[in-house]
């Protein structure tokens, strides 16, 4: 495919195809490990990640170099045992790695990747220099390639030296920064793309002689049972190869031995979407050049088919663009690391591919025996006359087949009765089953032969994504394989139980019929999809609980399946006993766990609490006043967790303190950090406007000359506190003395999450909205599940202790309120001047928001967060579509949120002014964002918002002309969209 932009090569085909592993090189890792004092805390994650490398079992096991105050080889066990201590030597570790590179350890015919990874800087850099010098030459000497890949890990690694000796080889190596606690991912991650990615040499010829050769990174991938290599490579129009592709028909493609004519195609929306996604960006430019590309690309444009697969990428690049836009605002600012961020985002795709491919390889390889053994099983599996017998009375028949369950049972030693469903899985399902979305039970019993015919006849006729739903986001209801009796389509199937003879046989063909539920692929089964089968039965019982699913059908269904997962249950406790799942952090009846401490309820152990649902329907013995009592207060974390996810955390301690201390009084000293003092509200409103104006270039001579004179810089924000503020303690609140004003903030923070919460109405008999509850523990509840609203907030928590059981403190709550403040005001003692930057943060946001003429407005953006990012643009945007009930109303709301947006402010009858980040639109605004203030601003003035904001490209309207559900097409537009536009263009 050949455009304006860029020139695409696409290639996926069998290995046996072009020449096996003969056609390209085998890689030696290396991995150089920092194991100095200060990767201590951390050091458990270095042995994770060497443990899944030699887990995997490559076809070349990795070799190790670690280094302290000095450096020695290390093999994988002796990773496991040694304890992180001593200084940091890089010099030691270069020479170690130059030793292994002048001797015959590493074949010379082999290429090696280095992967040199630390989280400090060098004690001792008098010989460092000598040291990559001689590094430098042994690389000179091998005959095949060596490239050095760094990990800088934290806040302090040395990111100039990382920098150089990546580039100390004949090509470039890539960096990733690490800045959270990630490091056993980011290991992986690397160790996969490097792993499964093998170099190849293509040669690229026209028929007029014209030639081009290029190595090239394929990757290896596992269909079914055979190994395939596919790569996919996009020539920039800055690169001199992109002319060989210009008109020109056929090209021929020779890999190894092999050689093939690659037809040119049309472009299409992938081609695109393909070429933003391979853009190099290092500068602001180049970013916004990617982001115009997308920008013009419309995936709803892609063929039927294909649209949604369309949209998900458009939205994955987004998302990644979005990661860009983030790191050149950092560096605007002049945050640490912003550089190798870059660097590091420009591999995140790589990465992540690279991990999904790896995962679908290990379930390969580990099902392919298992599966072969599964005929040996079913023909042992024999069904007597008397058994046979059983199913006799039972009315099931199949609509494809018209066979009967006993011609079922009778007809085959391997077919079984199911039912449909309509799912969606997104791409993470295939590591993360329970995520897999039920979008409808289907009535109807099918035979599973008589299915799995009609979804291969459904497979081969038209497209695959079309069929099933591939990989995606969202729910389709026009995707599936057929319709049932009841005219919907499906794409899934379950077996049902029905009695033990049936089950005898659904059991030995389960994990493969598993495997293809939630993967697309019989040998995709892995132990955790046995556990996700929970997560459908608690989807049934909720969807029952709210109406949609109650019938005669689905009350049997529901029985029938809670038999099933009551036979599975023993499955699911003895893999979790062996601790394959969620790296042995639950090993126990997820139940028990649940109830015993915060542990047993984070998302690394329960990724989807609809597991919980469906496993305490088939629990007894347990405490179930108990039980709702922790599964409010964990369905409350999960939706603040959601609801805050884009929220700068200041906005959530604020709440906590309140929640913690009450009102502040008049003579508590601490009355000045609760925010500001109504009356000193921002007094310099009008001096702002005033420096807005000179800003802009609208203030008269006069007036500008004294401005810069006299407050070049902005006026001083007032009402903010000094460092020297000094630290005071506090006592914790009786709660009985201010229980109205603990009622009131509990009521507006819940009403925050009160429609993700009502999903469970029923299911917890009001409590989830807190009714029916005693408002001491709803109280306490809630300040738990604020306290760690957060997935990285509860894991700390959990690790350290600080996040205590509730259900334990029912009867106690003041004792819980003192651990709650003994961890808040440590913190907060701790780190006193962070304490007083964030509430000067919060106060400049809400003396922002407050204003109320939209010259000051615009005057204090200018001044306080001119570009979008940093925490006082965070708490900005936070207040205009979540205004606390301290600062509503919000004046000019609209207004305000529409410079937020566009970047300009729209006068009437003049040309827009550019009065914030440039005047560029806030395309990349993450979408949960957007909902939010399209809540806030209605349909159609955020959309009208939306169109200033893009511009006109693509159709508004069907080009069929067929109303949309507000009656408007091409011959009726909307007004409000297009007259602003109409009357724009009468007065040019």
């Amino acid at each position: 495919q050949v455009g304006p932009t860029h020139a695409r090569v696409c290639l996926e085909a069998p290995a046996a195809l072009i020449g096996g592993s003969a056609t390209f090189s085998q890689k030696q890792l290396l991995f150089v490990l920092d194991i100095s004092g200060s990767m201590s805390s951390h050091y458990n994650q270095v042995k994770e990640a060497v443990k899944y490398m030699i887990e995997t079992k490559p076809a070349l096991e990795p070799l190790f170099i670690v280094f302290d105050h000095g450096a020695r080889r290390a093999s994988p066990d002796e990773i496991q045992k040694i304890r992180a201590d001593g200084g940091t030597w890089f010099t030691g570790a270069i020479q170690e790695i130059t030793n292994l590179l002048n001797s015959k350890v590493v074949d010379t015919n082999l290429e090696i990747a280095v992967v040199f990874m630390t989280d400090g800087q060098d004690g001792n850099k008098s010989t460092l220099e000598k040291a990559i010098t001689e590094m430098r030459a042994a690389i000179k000497q091998r005959q095949k390639s060596v490239v050095v890949h760094t990990i800088a890990f934290g806040t302090d690694a040395d990111l100039p030296f990382l920098n150089t000796i990546r580039a100390i080889g004949p090509q470039e190596g890539m960096m990733r920064h690490v800045k959270d606690l990630k490091l056993t991912n980011s290991f992986a991650e690397i160790f996969d793309f490097l792993d499964i990615t093998k170099n190849f040499q293509i040669t690229l010829a026209t028929d007029t002689g014209l030639k081009i050769t290029r190595e090239v990174e394929g990757e290896m991938k596992k269909v079914g049972y055979e190994d395939y290599i596919s790569f996919d490579l996009v020539f920039g129009n800055h690169v001199s190869e992109y002319n060989f592709f210009v008109d020109k028909g056929v090209i021929n493609a020779q890999v190894g031995e092999c050689m093939m004519d690659l037809p040119k195609l049309e472009t299409d929306i992938f081609f695109n979407l393909r070429g933003v996604e391979a853009m190099e960006i290092l500068t602001q430019e180049q970013l916004n050049d990617a982001q115009t590309l997308l920008q013009s690309t419309n995936a709803l444009k892609a063929p039927r088919a294909q649209r949604q697969e369309a949209v998900e990428m458009r939205a994955e690049i987004q998302e990644q663009l979005n990661k860009f836009h983030q790191a050149f605002a950092d560096m605007a600012r002049g945050a640490y690391g912003t550089t190798s961020t870059l660097q590091s985002l420009r591999y995140d795709f790589k990465f992540n591919k690279s991990r999904r491919i790896r995962t679908m390889n290990q379930r390969a390889t580990k099902n392919a025996a298992v599966f072969a053994e599964i005929e040996k099983k079913l023909a042992a599996v024999k069904i007597s006359d008397e058994e046979l017998a059983s199913f006799s009375d039972l009315d099931y028949t199949c609509p494809l087949s018209g066979d009967s369950i006993t011609e079922v049972m009778a007809g085959s030693n391997t077919d079984v009765m199911v039912y449909a469903l309509r799912v969606t899985r997104p791409e993470h399902a295939i590591d993360a089953p329970t995520e897999v979305q039920i979008n409808d039970l289907l009535a109807g019993t099918y035979s599973n032969y008589a299915f799995q015919q009609s979804m291969a006849f459904a497979l081969r006729k038209g497209n695959a994504a079309q069929a099933h739903g591939g990989f995606n986001e969202h729910s389709d209801e026009n995707i599936g394989f057929f319709k049932g009796p009841d005219g919907k389509f499906m794409n899934a199937c379950l077996p049902f139980y029905i009695n033990e003879h049936h089950w005898r046989r659904v059991e030995v063909q389960l994990e493969p019929m598993l495997g293809y539920f939630f993967t697309l692929d019989p040998l995709g089964f892995k132990g955790d999809q046995y556990l996700a089968l929970f997560m459908i039965l608690g989807n049934m019982l909720m969807l029952r609980s709210q109406g949609s699913f109650k019938s005669e059908w689905a009350d049997w269904l529901i029985s029938d399946f809670r038999q099933l997962c009551t036979a599975v249950k023993p499955k699911v406790l003895k893999y979790l006993k062996s601790g394959f799942y969620a790296n042995g952090l639950l090993k126990e009846d997820p139940l028990e766990a649940f109830l015993k401490s915060p542990a047993g309820r984070t998302k690394q152990v329960l990724q989807n609490i609809m597991v919980l649902v469906g496993w305490a329907d088939v629990s007894s013995g347990f405490d179930k006043e108990k039980f709702t009592i922790a599964f409010v207060e964990e369905v409350w974390r999960r939706n603040f967790t959601t609801y805050y996810k884009t929220q700068p955390r200041e906005i959530v301690m604020s709440t906590i303190e309140k929640l913690i201390y009450g009102p502040p009084i008049d003579s508590d000293p601490s009355k000045e950090l609760d925010g500001l003092v109504k009356n000193k509200l921002n007094k310099n409103d009008k001096t702002f406007a005033l420096w807005a104006d000179w800003k802009l270039g609208k203030a008269s001579k006069k007036k500008s000359e004294e401005i810069a004179a006299t407050m070049k810089d902005g006026p001083e924000i007032e009402g903010t506190l000094t460092p020297n503020t000094g630290y005071v303690p506090r006592k914790v609140a009786d709660y009985d003395t201010h229980k109205d004003f603990f009622k009131s903030i509990v009521d507006d923070e819940l009403s925050k999450i009160s429609d993700r919460n009502k999903y469970f109405y029923k299911y917890t008999d009001g409590l989830i909205m807190g009714e029916n509850m005693d408002p001491k523990v709803k109280w306490i509840l809630l300040l738990q599940a604020l306290q760690y609203c957060s997935n990285d907030l509860v894991n700390s928590g959990v690790s350290s202790g600080s996040y205590k059981n509730s259900i334990e403190y029912l009867s106690r709550t003041g004792e819980l309120l003192q651990f709650q403040h003994e961890f808040f005001d440590k913190h907060r003692r701790e780190n006193w001047e962070g304490f007083i930057r964030d509430k000067n943060n919060l106060i400049t946001a809400e003396q922002i928001i407050s204003t109320k003429d939209i010259w000051a407005y615009i005057g204090r953006m200018m001044k306080s967060c001119p570009t979008r990012g940093g925490p006082v643009f965070d708490a900005v945007v936070a207040y205009l579509h979540s205004t606390p009930p301290s600062l509503s109303p919000v004046s000019l709301l609209k207004k305000k949120i529409e410079i937020i947006f566009t970047g300009k402010f729209k006068q009437p009858d003049e040309p827009d002014l550019v009065v914030h980040a440039e005047g560029t639109a806030w395309v990349h605004c993450v979408q949960d964002t957007a909902k939010k203030f399209k809540a806030v601003m209605g349909v159609d003035d955020f959309s009208m918002m939306e169109a200033q904001m893009h511009g006109r490209w693509g159709w508004v309207y069907r080009p069929s002309d067929i109303p949309n559900r507000h009656g408007h097409h091409n011959s009726n537009p909307n007004p409000y969209i297009v007259c602003k536009t109409l009357l724009r263009n009468l007065k040019r």
